[in-house]
């Protein structure tokens, strides 16, 4: 099996001399990069590192390599970043089983990042497109369908249920507001009373008014567990405009929404 090792510094000469048990090696020496090496199969997508693997990231890279000529598993643009640290035991398990989405697919790249340069205190951590983060291992399907603009919803409702709220509003950001109200209105009651309290966040962010409407658009609904919710949601962010509908959308719900709708106006 012939590989392409490419390095960005010296110290990462040392690396391709121990690869050169395993593989058969063309070296090309790049400058002006931050990297410190990448690798890259015949028609695979290349694998970078921003630091030199010691220990079990290094016992481990032989393995990683060799998901670059396994079968191809996906045909998509993907850009995956994995923190990592040289005495973490579970990371190069992650790293080579992530690395499997380069297979004879010239579109994905991983980088293999030093986590101790980073505000991650749990790894291994990944970032899916810059957008999408997880902690500890992942599906790959699952990534493979974020990577395709599904199963967002999921992932939002995942991340709040597991209380982490600044990955669920990173993805928000990023134009999710809808799968955030879907989440509201049909997940789990950890995943709802965190998107309330996520809402709360956004209420100075681009996106608040695209929230405010769908959020009156579930009190009308006259569901009254999702219109409670959106109550609640709509409190945390609400404006005179809010208060003025919320008052005639008395006249239009039943009388449970009413009371709701009176608790937050604190009327008698």
């Amino acid at each position: 099996m012939s590989l392409l090792f490419i390095i960005y510094r010296d110290e990462a000469a040392n690396i391709a001399e121990y690869l050169r048990n395993h593989f058969e090696l063309e070296e090309v020496v790049e400058s002006g990069s931050d990297l410190y090496f990448a690798i890259k199969a015949e028609d695979s997508g290349i694998i970078a590192y921003d630091f030199i693997p010691e220990q079990y990231e290094l016992a481990y890279l032989p393995n990683v390599v060799k998901s670059l000529f396994g079968s191809k598993i996906a045909d998509i643009g993907v850009k995956i970043d994995i923190y990592v640290t040289n005495f973490c035991t579970f990371c190069p398990k992650v790293v080579e089983n992530i690395a499997k989405l380069a297979a004879k697919n010239s579109d994905a790249k991983i980088f293999v990042r030093d986590a101790t340069k980073t505000s991650f205190q749990t790894v291994p951590a990944i970032t899916l497109n810059d957008t999408f983060t997880f902690l500890g291992n992942v599906d790959l399907q699952f990534l493979i369908s974020l990577a395709k603009g599904d199963r967002v919803r999921d992932y939002i409702e995942q991340a709040l249920t597991n209380k982490q709220i600044d990955f669920a509003e990173k993805v928000v950001k990023a134009g999710y507001a809808k799968e955030l109200i879907a989440v509201l209105k049909e997940g789990n009651f950890v995943a709802r009373m965190g998107a309330i309290l996520l809402i709360e966040r956004l209420k100075n962010s681009a996106i608040v008014d695209s929230l405010r409407k769908s959020l009156r658009d579930i009190i009308l609904s006259n569901d009254f567990r999702a219109a409670d919710d959106a109550i609640m949601a709509l409190s945390y962010i609400m404006n005179s405009d809010d208060m003025k509908f919320l008052e005639n959308a008395m006249d239009k719900v039943d009388e449970k929404i009413r009371e709701a709708i009176k608790d937050v106006l604190d009327l008698d």
